[in-house]
């Protein structure tokens, strides 16, 4: 446990944010491969690196750190913020191939 986690982020419903104005939502979840637990998960009003790292961030609160950690190639995927925090903390930040979500 804690060798591989795989991250996504799924389109999820629109919210009512302030003045009736509707928003959608991002459902961004951490999986532990091993044994499919799920570290966090947590909808977002964006799909951005500044949204991606609060929910990683309590993900490693709730379980300790991943050796590994699998991801898309999205912009926030592909951050240098995200490259420099997984650096830091010594997870291997690894991206799937493109059009390959598969690996």
């Amino acid at each position: 446990a804690g060798e591989l986690w795989m991250s996504d982020v799924m389109h999820g419903p629109a919210v009512v944010v302030g003045e009736r104005v509707k928003r959608k939502t991002s459902l961004i979840a951490f999986i532990d491969d091993a044994t499919r637990v799920i570290p966090h998960a947590a909808f977002a009003l964006s799909e951005n690196t500044a949204s991606f790292l609060p929910v990683l961030e309590q993900a490693i609160l709730r379980r300790g750190l991943p050796q590994k950690l699998f991801v898309d190639n999205g912009a926030n995927d592909r951050s240098k913020h995200l490259a420099l925090v997984c650096a830091k903390l010594g997870i291997a930040l690894i991206h799937a191939r493109p059009y390959q979500p598969q690996g």
